[in-house]
């Protein structure tokens, strides 16, 4: 599996146990969102503007959302690091974590705030009627199903 931000690659690692193994926040937070029967977690709220994949931040790509982030994030691009005794997993992260479980509750309350907010019913959506169909449709769609007797469907 490869993690990219912005274009960069963050993490590479085999698929096997990825939750437990991940080691760049970018990784924990794409897995958090993902729903999953096998893995209980819970999503990473993420905050701060997301930066411009045109004008990228300097630094790692993700320190300006990333929990760990600290000054040095910022003023350089971390290279990308073999984790011992795991062949074919990588990460360029200076602050890594220790897998999904890692991710302090402080990345989790937000989620858990906005979850707990009041919910807005969403004004009910205007049925439009569907117009019927000319003459040429009609015809068009008969002689399809002539043509392909046995195709249920156009």
């Amino acid at each position: 599996i490869v993690t990219m931000c912005l274009g960069r690659i963050v993490e590479e690692l085999p698929s096997a146990g990825t939750h437990q193994r991940t080691r760049h926040p970018y990784t924990a937070a794409l897995l958090s969102a993902t729903p999953s029967i096998i893995h209980d977690v819970e999503p990473i709220a993420l905050t701060g503007p997301v930066p411009s994949a045109v004008h990228p931040p300097s630094g790692c790509p993700f320190h300006p959302r990333c929990w760990q982030a600290r000054p040095d994030c910022s003023a350089s691009v971390p290279k990308l690091t073999p984790v011992e005794g795991t062949p074919g997993h990588t990460f360029a992260c200076f602050h890594p974590i220790n897998g999904i479980d890692d991710v302090p509750e402080s990345a989790l309350a937000a989620v858990v705030e906005s979850v707990d907010a009041p919910q807005v019913e969403a004004p009910p959506v205007e049925q439009v009627p569907t117009p019927p169909a000319s003459p040429e449709e009609v015809s068009w769609a008969n002689e399809a199903r002539l043509t392909n007797p046995d195709q249920d469907t156009l």
